[in-house]
């Protein structure tokens, strides 16, 4: 009986789907228990196992219908079984009281009941334990699923990520290499930029030109006017030069200070003169006032150099042949353009 009630409470889930009624269930097979204990002690309390027993049952077969009721799975194979092994309990004990004739078949109907009912509890087990079995495949397949979207997700935030990452770095890159003031090239950049032409003009002997150029008397501007207007200055001045450079490959920077300074790959002396000119005409033509000029108003001198870089010279030598120009710019009256000998 008690292992009846144990096997019921675990084939209907009662503590799940009734629990009110598995409370019952408990209390039965305590009481089932405990009566058995004193039947074994006392010989006088085993006649209160037969209407306990048969209370049992009823409630049994009761809550077999009532959980095919609600659809509660495996109840069916529950009821059927229950109800094939009462009703040979029903007749032996009819037949015990000879309240029917007595016949071979009545008298061991019970154990075809019994059989019955192990038989379908067997079947209803195995059906449980495949439904278990369903129930823990899908579950892997749900968290392997599960795992699989999780990983999708995560690898398209990490390509996110590194994506960002990556332009944050190019960004940072890119700032690192720009002058802060005028958004030229800065020296670092220029510097960089100049070796690599060399060497690469170096294997294609072709002519590689700098040129090099301040503003006049910026001194003199700064003192006068303030370091923010001479700031202001330095601003309008690089946009000119910048757009005073015509090909895609050609560079301007700020060298330092009011100093700047331009590369021009495969322009020869010549042509690097013609550019130095029409920058020095762009910033004249700005027309910013400075009146501690002698012409009063801003200007640029400018130094030129041109070579095919060769192995027994160096970029360093070709910028400074173009400072040299530059200085002999200022020694001879300032806004203009001098090339190097």
């Amino acid at each position: 009986m008690i292992f009846l009630i144990l096997f019921t409470r675990r084939l209907l889930q009662t503590k799940i789907n009734f629990p009110r009624i598995d409370k019952i269930l408990i209390g039965f097979a305590i009481a089932a228990l405990l009566l058995g204990i004193t039947s074994f002690l006392d010989i006088h309390y085993y006649q209160y196992l037969a209407p306990l027993g048969l209370s049992v049952y009823l409630f049994l077969l009761f809550l077999g219908v009532y959980a095919k009721l609600k659809g509660i799975t495996l109840s069916g194979y529950y009821l059927l079984s229950m109800a094939l092994y009462f009703s040979g309990i029903i007749l032996l004990a009819l037949l015990l009281m000879d309240l029917i004739p007595y016949s071979l078949f009545a008298r061991y109907l019970y154990i075809s009941g019994s059989l019955a009912e192990l038989t379908i509890f067997s079947l209803a087990l195995a059906y449980r334990v495949k439904l278990l079995q369903n129930q823990k495949t899908g579950l892997q397949q749900q968290l392997i699923e599960t795992e699989r979207q999780a990983k999708a997700r995560l690898e398209v935030k990490v390509a996110e990520r590194t994506e960002a990452l990556k332009q944050a770095n190019e960004e940072l890159e890119r700032m690192a290499m720009k002058d802060g003031l005028t958004s030229l090239a800065n020296r670092r950049f220029l510097d960089q930029r100049l070796r690599e032409e060399w060497q690469r003009l170096k294997r294609e002997q072709g002519f590689l030109a700098v040129v090099i150029c301040d503003i006049d008397y910026f001194k003199r501007f700064n003192d006068h006017y303030g370091h923010q207007s001479g700031d202001t200055c330095i601003v309008k001045v690089a946009r000119a030069l910048q757009h005073g450079l015509q090909r895609p490959g050609d560079l301007a920077g700020r060298y330092g200070g009011e100093e700047f300074l331009m590369l021009l790959p495969n322009t020869d002396i010549q042509g690097a003169a013609i550019t130095a000119e029409r920058l020095r005409s762009a910033v004249e033509a700005l027309a910013i006032k400075h009146a501690k000029s002698d012409v009063r108003y801003v200007t640029m001198s400018f130094g030129v150099a041109a070579a095919i870089p060769q192995e027994d010279c160096s970029a360093e030598h070709l910028v400074s042949l173009a400072d040299e120009a530059l200085y002999r710019a200022k020694d001879q009256g300032r806004n203009r353009v001098v090339v190097s000998e």
